[in-house]
């Protein structure tokens, strides 16, 4: 990802800026039909929020199902 390198030196990890951008981005990446890059960024933005905003938190819910439904893509192909 481009702006990961420029975006932690302001924002350390965990940050819920860098947690967000990656969901964001890893999104995009699943609608663009890129599951496997999807499925890493998803992942890494979900190990952020999760410590961020804690695992009942309805964004890292729908993260979570992201998630799901990228790991049943790729088992189906």
């Amino acid at each position: 990802m481009m702006c990961g390198p420029l975006l932690l030196r302001y924002y350390p990890d965990p940050h819920p800026a860098h947690g967000l951008q990656l969901m964001r981005v890893g999104k995009l990446h699943h609608y663009l039909g890129n599951t496997a890059e999807a499925m890493d960024l998803l992942r890494q933005g979900y190990e952020i929020l999760r410590i961020t905003h804690g695992e009942e938190n309805p964004l890292v819910r729908r993260l979570s199902l992201k998630l799901e439904q990228c790991r049943a893509e790729i088992c189906l192909s």
